[in-house]
């Protein structure tokens, strides 16, 4: 049977993504889905883990955690971060993309 990753992969490049960056980091998944694109430092191979995604009233909320020692910096290796680049810029073209189509008063 495939792997998770591979399967992950073939159906939606995000979930591929977030499950290669969980597994490669070991950071909680919703400290991997609060991550913005400035907490990525490609340069040195490490992001910025400084909030998470929690449950909150029926909903979900991005918090800070609860102590400063939490807030650290996590390395990465090398094709983890090569596939977080590919769908940054996949992520681009995307917004690139429905900016041009959207109608001038919607932007």
């Amino acid at each position: 049977s495939p792997c998770l990753a591979c399967t992950a992969r073939s159906a939606d490049v995000r979930v591929a993504v977030l499950i290669r960056l969980v597994a490669a980091t070991g950071i909680r998944r919703g400290q991997a889905c609060a991550l913005h694109w400035n907490d990525v430092d490609s340069d040195r191979n490490i992001v910025r883990i400084d909030e998470g995604v929690v449950s909150a009233e029926g909903s979900t909320a991005v918090r800070a955690p609860k102590t400063r020692a939490s807030i650290r910096y996590v390395a990465v290796d090398t094709g983890t971060v090569a596939a977080l680049g590919r769908l940054r810029e996949e992520q681009d073209l995307l917004a690139g993309h429905y900016s041009d189509a959207a109608p001038a008063n919607d932007r």
